[in-house]
């Protein structure tokens, strides 16, 4: 036997070795099986981009709605504080 020959059976049981160890381990996988995985994850990405733009519209209708919102509550705040600051003039006048 000459080493060429080892090298070359060596090689296949090595390469054999891999595949069986690729199948055991769930890496290599029929292409029926990884088509519909695929087809899962284009599923699930057009879900995520659908609601990532729900959530966009959403976003921008807060944004609208506080930009309203802001300036009443400012005014509140000023028309409280001046209500306080003549209520506690007329407690310091009596």
């Amino acid at each position: 036997m000459n080493w060429v020959q080892i090298g070359v059976n060596g090689g296949a049981v090595g390469l054999l070795a891999v595949f069986v160890t690729a199948i055991l381990r769930g890496l290599l996988v029929p292409r029926s099986q990884v088509e519909v995985l695929i087809a899962i994850h284009k599923e699930r990405a057009e879900d995520y981009k659908e609601a990532y733009i729900r959530v966009d519209a959403r976003n921008d209708e807060q944004a609208r709605q506080l930009g309203i919102l802001i300036p009443l509550a400012e005014t509140s705040a000023r028309a409280l504080e001046a209500i306080r600051s003549r209520t506690q003039d007329r407690e310091t006048a009596t």
